[in-house]
């Protein structure tokens, strides 16, 4: 038993997408889909005929609609057509557009936006990666007059972030530490232990 109605044809299986939000997901710019949904929204809202005539040759226009993949398709979804005495404007019949197109295009907006942050991410870990990679060895003398003192620095020196090892000398009151860290950051987080300490030279 299926549906029967006019509304038969404009339920869609679940996860198919309608043909505007086809167009609307070819949109990479979200520039074109914030004037979009300027233009679709005014014509809901306001009652002037105005915002239902859009003038294509407009520069800015052209720039972010008539050029970008997507936009004119999306606006003929919508119910935008040629006007028939002047090709230069599109032109949208009252009534024609709702909330839910608005609605719509908010939603597309919120799924581009999503996609270009994890395309951000991947970069920034391989930048992270590629820091990571990079192992420095610091060598630093300190002064440590007993066993409780080297123990101190040990404690710091293991909790330090970016240190992969480190031998602390009693004998030779030498601390080297290898890892991704600085001689600066090092050198402080060994101070803290009240210990004098420089860099070995």
């Amino acid at each position: 038993m299926g549906y029967t109605g006019a509304a038969a044809g404009r339920i869609l299986p679940p996860g198919k997408r309608s043909p505007l939000e086809e167009a609307l997901g070819r949109i990479t710019s979200l520039d074109s889909l914030e004037v979009l949904g300027k233009l679709t929204y005014n014509p809901v809202v306001q009652k002037d005929a105005k915002f239902r005539r859009l003038k294509l040759s407009n520069p800015k226009i052209d720039a972010v609609i008539v050029q970008v993949p997507g936009c004119l398709e999306a606006l003929q979804e919508m119910g935008w057509e040629a006007d028939a005495e002047d090709a230069e404007f599109l032109v949208v019949a009252p009534g024609k557009i709702t909330m839910a197109e608005v609605r719509k295009i908010e939603d597309a907006k919120d799924r581009l936006r999503a996609t270009q942050a994890r395309r951000d991410r991947p970069s920034a870990a391989a930048a992270a990666t590629t820091t990571a990679a990079v192992t420095t060895e610091v060598v630093l003398r300190v002064e440590m007059p007993c066993s409780g003192c080297s123990d101190a620095v040990t404690r710091v020196l293991g909790k330090m972030e970016g240190v992969e090892s480190f031998d602390v000398s009693l004998e030779e009151q030498k601390v080297t530490v290898r890892g991704n860290v600085t001689p600066q950051a090092v050198l402080e987080k060994v101070a803290k232990t009240g210990k004098k300490c420089s860099i070995w030279e």
